[in-house]
Parts: C-alpha cells; sequence; structure tokens
C-alpha cells in the first residue's frame, strides 16, 4: 500500500480481518475521519480495534494477523457520498 501524504484530513472506511476464538473470520468496519493517508487511516483502526473495551468484546482477540480492506469516503459537490477503495 502506497502512503503519500496528502495536505488535509481525510476520511476513511477501514476493515479489518480477525479470526474470532472459535476460528471464525470476521470484519470489522472503522470510519476514521482524523488520518492524513491509508496508512495512518489503518494505524488509527488498529489501535482503536485493539483497545481494551474493543478487544472485551471479542473475548480478547487481536487484529494484528487479518488481512485490512481501505476505503477512502468522498463526498461530490451535490453532498453524495461514495467509497472509493485504496489500493
Amino acid at each position: 500500500m502506497s502512503c503519500a501524504t496528502i495536505s488535509h484530513h481525510e476520511a476513511w472506511l477501514v476493515g479489518l480481518q480477525i479470526r474470532t476464538t472459535t476460528l471464525r473470520d470476521v470484519w470489522l468496519y472503522y470510519v476514521v475521519d482524523q488520518a492524513f493517508n491509508a496508512c495512518h487511516a489503518v494505524s488509527l483502526a488498529l489501535l482503536r480495534a485493539n483497545s481494551p473495551s474493543e478487544r472485551a468484546t471479542r473475548e480478547g482477540a487481536l487484529t494484528e494477523d487479518g488481512q485490512v480492506e481501505v476505503h477512502q469516503i468522498r463526498q461530490d459537490p451535490m453532498g453524495r457520498i461514495s467509497l472509493v477503495r485504496y489500493a
């Protein structure tokens, strides 16, 4: 993932795949609105996902080894919101 820095904050939708204690793959999605780029958004989402309160709801499962999906949240001049997948 390329992580070019932009000059202002963007909003991102970050999906993190985890494996539960019952060995099921589950996706967790976080809206991150204070990130400078996709890598920063993923880092912030991982911090949130691995917080004690979030981990308690997942019986302690960490989000470090799963896949990551990143979308930039964009709003056009007409106010329509769309997701743009970040490669």
